[in-house]
Formats: structure tokens, C-alpha cells, sequence
């Protein structure tokens, strides 16, 4: 029986993951995403480390205040990938949180495990750029994470942090802002956009009703974004509240309300529109626009084992919809729809027996990138990079 080799990366290091192309299993019997695809689809790929280019570097040490382009570069294309088949590239060992195209689809920004963001070549490889947290009283003395990085094209940085005592219980005690940071800088370079968790021994400075978090943060013009308004409770509960608008101004930010997206848990811009798809349940889908026009019902997917809707991501006319269910024998099974926007047709594209948490779609490809939880040795999250699956 023939193994394959994949050479993986994370944090600047590569590691070998030997996978049997007959069963899917990886050494230490980590699942195969894609072991329920047919042999003859599966391909695995060396994952080469890149060269961060003269140009590049020099953009990350101006610490000139002022905001440069981030610019990816290119990079070319992990492989070899056949011309036909579903092949996949495991990215990352372990990280933090999900993965995210950046808006050029040339880059794939995430937090990794060390609460640094990072950003990968759209194909795979070494990080060209990463920024972590520096003040060393901060990482010695507090609990301290981060959440819901967003870059844009001109380079500049949107994510939450949270920093609270060590010994009191999450979130008692914690404060959170909205930062906005330069992409050539450290994160020491920043200023704070919107002051999000606060409470005064575990009373709450916001009542329950009010934006006190938000999550998954999207850049939808030159000065605005995009998020879900949410609201985090002393006890540790976040309720999603509603989608809210940001507007950039000169002294922070405000945020305001989405018409009709009341309770939106899951949602996706439709590429350069101003119109988002979202679900504030478990299996139906709706369409509003970011300027209030309200909400209208596209499509309710069909309904099974407790199926409920992960994530959404419309690069386009078409929205890639990511489903999970548990079957009675307590099998996590995750699938992924297309949902055509312009008759709400709903194709159902492939099951995974795997914990997918997030899927997205390229926004100048066909290629796939997904989150998945891998539970052995413990649970921590993987970046895939998935070709050939989609239209």
C-alpha cells in the first residue's frame, strides 16, 4: 500500500503528515477531509516555502504612520494539481480561528494558535506577514486574545481585543475595544475605534439590548465595514443582537444598524454589492441591502439530524452554504451548497465526514478554503485549501 507525503506549514516550520490514499488516515488517525471523495480524486501536494520579496519587506519596517497597500505579490500556485478532480492541500498544522480571503483572493488572512494574525499565499507556503501582540506585561500578567481580523486592500488592519486579569473568570474584569491598525506597522501602532466589553466587577456598563462585541468584521468601502452586533454578557453569553454598519471617522467609529438583520448569525456580503445574504436561524436563508432597505426570504434548505447553517460565503451571483449536522450514531457531517441568487435554486455540491467549521469561496477562483477541527491530540483548528469541487 503506497503512502503519499504532505509537507504542511506552520509558523515558519514545515512538518510531514503521511497519508494513506486508501483509507484517508493520517498519521496519529487524523480524518481526511476529503475521505469520502474516491481515490482517484485525491492529490497531495508539497506546500513550498516562499521567499518574502525585497519590496515587501520594506513596507513591513516603515513605521511612518502612515497607511501603504498591502500587497501580496505573486506567489504562483501550490502543486501539482491535475486538471481534473477534487484535490486538497492541507495549510496550516493548528490555528486560532478561521481563515479568510483577502479581497485581491491572493492572500489568506487568519489567527493563528499564538494570537498572531498571519497571512499565507493563496496557494500555501510560508507566511509573508504576520503581527502578534508585543508588550510583554500584557502577555505575562493578562489573559489576552484576539478576534475578528479584517485587512483591507490599502493595508490597513480591523480586529477586537480583549485583555482581563488571569485570575478572575472570563469575561469579569475584561475590557475589549475595536482597533484599527497599519498592516507596515506593529500593533502598537493604533488607535482604538469603537470601546466594545467593559463591566465594573461583573456589572455590565451596557444593558443587554446594546452592540457591546461584534463579529466577523468585513471591509465594505474605503471607510467602512461590516459586522455582527453582538452583545456579551459578565456570565460569558453572547447573544447575537443584529448586523451593523461602521463608518471610520476621525476620532473612532460608529456603528449602526442594518434594517431587518435583527438576530443574523451567519451572513456574507455579496461580492462589491451592498447587498449581504445571512440566516437568523437554522435553515433559512435571507437578502438585505447594508443601506436599510430590509429583508426578504431567499430559500429554506431542507431540514435533517438538526442541520443547521456554518457559514455563507457569495463571492458573487452564487453562495457557497455550509451545513453541519450529527447523524443518530453521533457522526458530524458537514456539506456544502451552492445557492444560485438569481432563481434561489439550491444545488447540494458534496458531504464531508469531517467538522467543518468554515468554508469559503474564492472571490477570483473556483478555489476552496475551509476551517476544519481536527480532534486528534486535541481539537484544534486546520486550513485546507480544497480545487476542483467547485462550479
Amino acid at each position: 500500500m503506497r503512502a503519499c507525503q504532505l509537507h504542511t506549514y506552520e509558523d515558519n516550520q514545515h512538518a510531514a503528515i503521511v497519508v494513506n490514499p486508501a483509507t484517508g488516515m493520517q498519521s496519529g488517525h487524523q480524518p481526511d477531509p476529503l475521505r469520502l471523495l474516491p481515490d482517484s480524486a485525491r492529490c497531495r501536494v508539497d506546500v513550498r516555502r516562499w521567499t518574502l520579496p525585497l519590496a515587501f519587506a520594506a513596507i513591513l519596517v516603515m513605521g511612518c504612520g502612515h497607511t501603504e497597500p498591502f500587497i501580496t505579490g505573486d506567489y504562483g500556485a501550490v502543486g501539482p494539481y491535475s486538471a481534473s478532480g477534487a484535490q486538497a492541500g492541507r495549510l496550516t498544522l493548528s490555528g486560532g480561528g478561521p481563515g479568510r480571503w483577502l479581497a485581491d483572493g491572493r492572500g489568506i488572512l487568519y489567527r493563528n494558535y499564538r494570537n498572531c494574525f498571519a497571512v499565507l499565499p493563496a496557494g500555501g507556503g510560508s507566511a509573508i506577514w504576520e503581527r502578534c501582540e508585543s508588550r510583554e506585561h500584557v502577555i505575562r500578567d493578562s489573559s489576552y486574545w484576539t478576534e475578528t481580523p479584517a485587512l483591507a486592500p490599502d493595508g490597513r488592519l480591523i480586529y477586537t481585543e480583549c485583555v482581563g486579569r488571569k485570575d478572575w473568570p472570563h469575561p469579569v474584569g475584561f475590557h475589549c475595544e475595536l482597533w484599527l491598525s497599519d498592516s507596515a506597522t506593529g500593533l502598537l501602532v493604533r488607535r482604538k475605534l469603537f470601546t466594545l466589553y467593559h463591566d465594573v466587577v461583573g456589572v455590565p456598563t451596557v444593558g443587554p439590548d446594546e452592540v457591546n462585541m461584534v463579529g466577523e468584521v468585513v471591509w465594505s468601502g474605503q471607510d467602512e465595514f461590516v459586522a455582527r452586533g453582538q452583545n456579551l454578557s459578565p456570565s460569558g453569553t453572547t447573544t447575537d443582537l443584529r448586523l451593523v454598519r461602521g463608518t471610520i471617522t476621525a476620532t473612532g467609529a460608529s456603528l449602526g444598524a442594518i434594517s431587518g438583520t435583527e438576530r443574523a448569525r451567519v451572513w456574507s456580503l455579496v461580492g462589491n454589492t451592498p447587498r449581504i445574504v445571512f440566516t437568523r436561524d437554522a435553515l433559512t436563508l435571507e437578502s438585505a441591502s447594508i443601506t436599510g432597505s430590509g429583508a426578504q426570504v431567499l430559500v429554506t434548505l431542507a431540514g435533517i439530524n438538526g442541520r443547521s447553517i456554518q457559514d455563507i460565503s457569495c463571492p458573487g451571483s452564487k453562495c457557497l452554504i455550509l451545513t453541519q449536522e450529527t447523524t443518530p450514531a453521533r457522526e458530524v457531517l458537514s456539506s456544502l451548497w451552492i445557492v444560485d441568487l438569481s432563481d434561489n435554486s439550491v444545488l447540494p455540491l458534496r458531504t464531508f465526514s469531517a467538522e467543518i467549521i468554515a468554508a469559503q469561496w474564492s472571490p477570483v477562483s473556483t478555489d476552496l478554503l475551509t476551517t476544519q477541527l481536527v480532534p486528534f491530540p486535541s481539537y484544534r483548528t486546520a486550513l485546507f485549501l480544497i480545487r476542483g469541487l467547485l462550479p
